[in-house]
């Protein structure tokens, strides 16, 4: 039960309405304490204007997309590197700016500029057929707008969807060093019940090995990269989560399943 307005009726009754939330019946003994109750001091209105617009739906949220490659874009990213080219002289300065302009359609402008590898693709393969069902774990208030806007926004890129899957994984916030949100979905009861792919992950020593002999090396991150596959639709239910507006499953690898370093 989350926090709200209530009234107070005749001989100091109160309705409440309480979700269940669990898949299986709850009783609540008479005199359980349900919340703290306090007297409200002022009530401002809140007047809507025409510059305010509610969203009712995903269906509401337009997504504004962009051609990676375009020329705007490309003068951007030569014109505001995302590293200074103050220590370098106007020759080569132009050298790296050619080089970025030659690539521009391989960098990723803002967290909506995702790429698709649609080869990319993980495949869930668990050692029984019993579903996982966990109930999901509540918001903390102060991250409820923020967390909800989240989700609308992966649906409204097309990286989850509504699901009726028997499968339910807990959603856990996160904050990233930069200060912003990250949704991770609590799959350690997958992970257990999943059949882990053999291949070989490269080995850090023999990577470092690999340099060798070079003077310079270059370092690319690529940006949300398991988001850039997909999950085959045999899989989806599997990546099913749970949350305060509904039961949602992936499109696109999300993190936290154990094969996904494998399948990258």
């Amino acid at each position: 039960m989350k926090e709200l307005l209530v009234t107070v009726c005749k001989q100091n009754h109160i309705n409440l309405l309480i979700t269940n939330n669990s898949c299986s019946d709850l009783v609540i003994p008479r005199r359980s304490h349900l919340g703290v109750l306090s007297t409200l001091s002022s009530l401002v209105e809140t007047i809507p204007t025409s510059e305010n617009k509610l969203v009712n739906s995903c269906s509401d949220v337009n997504v504004e997309t962009n051609k990676i490659g375009d020329k705007n874009k490309t003068e951007d990213l030569c014109d505001n590197p995302w590293e200074p080219l103050s220590h370098l002289n106007p020759s080569q300065q132009e050298k790296v700016k050619k080089l970025l302009r030659a690539n521009s359609e391989v960098f990723s402008r803002s967290d909506d500029d995702v790429g698709f590898i649609p080869d990319l693709q993980l495949d869930i393969s668990l050692k029984d057929d019993i579903p996982v069902k966990q109930s999901y774990i509540s918001i903390p208030a102060p991250l409820y707008v923020e967390v909800k806007d989240y989700i609308t926004n992966l649906i409204a890129k097309g990286f989850i969807r509504k699901s009726k899957s028997s499968y339910s994984s807990p959603l856990v916030c996160v904050r990233k060093k930069n200060g912003e949100l990250r949704l991770c979905v609590d799959y350690r009861k997958i992970n257990q019940k999943s059949v882990i792919d053999s291949s070989p992950l490269p080995r850090i020593q023999d990577a470092l090995d690999s340099l060798r002999g070079s003077r310079y090396f270059s370092l690319c991150d690529q940006g949300k990269a398991y988001h850039q596959g997909v999950m085959p639709e045999g899989s989806k239910p599997y990546t099913a989560f749970v949350t305060p507006w509904g039961h949602y499953s992936w499109d696109r690898i999300p993190f936290g399943l154990s094969g996904a370093p494998c399948a990258f």
